[in-house]
């Protein structure tokens, strides 16, 4: 409140900063937290490098490199003809088993860059991240919080950062609480310390959470009040979300989350039976989470929302494993310069072979000795694998830009749609009517707006800015109990007609100088628009998917102050 009053004080038109500010400020939190989230996963796989560089010794008997064996030039340009040797039948044999089995440097390297590509091309990031929602801020400070979480394998600081982080966030948004639930427990069975992390960690940082929340309630509310039980009192045991809509418990299975990842969904599912056993820990808490949301009647996308950065950890996976998957991304580069006076042999190879035992280049010389039939036939067994290995990395190459390319389009088309054309009009509508805040001359009575709208349509004033007298229909949930209970939206879509006339037949004089309407009303309630003289002033574009009360366009009627 304090920045919106400076700013009202430097800037003319104060409404358009007061409406941006917030979105630029909840933009710049969710670009810190995709920063984090990218130094999250390059912590986890850092954690165990060794095992992503795939450093191969043939069984030996010496020790230290190359250059060890052999103390002339042509017994290591014998050593590199061996190790030439040994290489290409590891690709013509052992390549698959070991594409499998070890992964290559390249994914390790590639893997935070991925997911990071991923997070950020998600369209419903995109949607989302700018919005001032609680559940954009749940996801932020969750991401923040995960950054300092202590995973498996990697250095463990203080757990306050992480623990402090995920408290805020509960008292924003109670749920939370169902993420983090395993989480807390994975972290406390894995501790050495666990009376420490109970006395030092747990205990202080959760009961000074419910001692802030309190005070802040107590000074807002005027009184004692426990929000997060009357949140779990309200939304589970009594169920009372569901007055505003109730879904299978399979919607999150079936259109929640195939809509939130949208384009990523194949990659992910895909990344999550290839995860590695670091990642299954991120794999069981979006499990966790949908479950228990699924398990709740009132469902909505933006609940699942704290779970998308996780996910896309998979979907980084899967494009990471494009790289070090196939046999043949084995292709070595093999560049042997071995002259004369050179210590140390350098193969270029991507697998490093240290040493050779005597019988490989006892081996090497027998294969000199047989002719050149056999050092033809070799050199051509090592050109066919090097065309095929070439070939399948061409093939490689050209998959990835296609997936890369269509992640890319797919999610750009629908970002686009959804944040500048799909549902556009109760946003521009606001600023149609914030022009009415300084148009009526003072002869003339103050303007005033009745919007006939399933409730909470637009920002309201939220994007208005001035004391401009505002009306939308209420849609309080019922907390009495009371058999077949109908709120004022209900009864004005029951008989849009009769409401109007029973609301103003008493007293004309109550009735507002424009009303707002989506175009599926207009027909409904046109004569009662005719007979009090109210006319088209303003049309806006809304959707190209029309559904129940919601047009494709929303009017704006203005009545003639003659008949006022």
């Amino acid at each position: 409140m304090p920045l919106f009053c400076l700013v009202s004080l430097i800037v003319s038109s104060p409404h358009l900063l007061q409406i941006w500010i917030p979105r630029i400020v909840q933009a710049l939190l969710a670009a810190v937290a995709d920063v984090k989230l990218y130094s999250l996963v390059k912590k986890v796989d850092n954690a165990e490098a060794a095992k992503w560089v795939v450093s191969l010794s043939l069984p030996s008997s010496c020790s230290g490199t190359c250059s060890d064996v052999g103390q002339n030039a042509s017994q290591r340009r014998e050593d590199a003809r061996a190790a030439w040797e040994a290489v290409s039948f590891l690709l013509a044999s052992d390549a698959l088993w070991l594409c499998q089995s070890l992964p290559l440097s390249t994914s390790s390297l590639l893997l935070p860059w991925f997911q990071y590509f991923c997070q950020l091309c998600s369209w419903f990031t995109w949607y989302c991240c700018t919005r001032t929602l609680t559940n954009t801020m749940e996801t932020v400070l969750t991401t923040l919080a995960l950054s300092y979480y202590p995973m498996e394998g990697t250095k463990t600081g203080s757990s306050l950062h992480y623990l402090t982080l995920a408290a805020l966030a509960f008292i924003i948004r109670p749920t939370t609480a169902i993420l983090w639930a395993p989480l807390l427990l994975w972290h406390f069975c894995k501790e050495h310390q666990k009376r420490r992390l109970l006395l030092l960690g747990y205990i202080p940082v959760g009961l000074g959470t419910l001692g802030i929340s309190l005070v802040i309630d107590r000074v807002f509310f005027g009184k004692w009040v426990m929000v997060h039980l009357n949140f779990l009192k309200f939304n589970v045991l009594q169920n009372m979300a569901t007055f505003y809509g109730s879904h299978p418990w399979h919607w999150y299975l079936t259109q929640g989350l195939p809509v939130v990842l949208g384009p990523h969904m194949p990659f992910f599912i895909h990344g999550c039976f290839q995860a590695p056993k670091r990642h299954r820990l991120f794999l069981v808490v979006v499990l966790w989470t949908v479950a228990v949301y699924s398990m709740l009647s009132h469902k909505e996308f933006r609940f699942i929302y704290p779970v998308l950065p996780l996910c896309m950890v998979f979907c980084g996976k899967r494009f990471a494993l494009v790289v070090a998957s196939l046999p043949f991304q084995l292709y070595v580069k093999a560049e042997l310069a071995v002259s004369e006076g050179t210590e140390q042999c350098d193969t270029g190879f991507l697998i490093q072979i240290h040493c050779l035992d005597k019988s490989e280049r006892q081996r090497g010389e027998e294969d000199q000795t047989q002719g050149k039939g056999t050092v033809f036939l070799s050199l051509l067994r090592h050109s066919l694998l090097l065309s095929l290995a070439g070939h399948s990395l061409n093939h490689l190459q050209r998959g990835r830009k296609a997936a890369v390319c269509f992640l890319l389009v797919s999610n750009m088309l629908l970002a686009l749609y959804t944040g500048l054309v799909h549902q556009r009009g109760t946003l521009d509508v606001m600023g149609h009517l914030q022009g009415l805040c300084q148009s009526s001359p003072p002869t003339q009575k103050p303007a005033s707006v009745l919007m006939l709208m399933p409730c909470h349509s637009t920002p309201y004033y939220s994007h208005i800015h001035c004391p401009l007298q505002l009306r939308f229909l209420q849609c309080p949930p019922d907390l009495t109990g009371r058999t077949n209970y109908q709120d004022e939206a209900d009864l004005f879509y029951s008989a849009p007609l009769g409401w109007l006339q029973e609301e103003f037949a008493a007293n004309t004089s109550l009735l507002p100088s424009h009303m707002v309407l989506f175009s599926v009303l207009e027909q409904d309630i046109s004569p009662f628009l005719v007979l009090h003289g109210y006319k088209k002033d303003a049309t806006f574009f809304h959707t190209h998917f029309p559904e129940g009360r919601i047009g494709s366009h929303i009017y704006v009627y203005q009545r003639n102050q003659k008949q006022s």
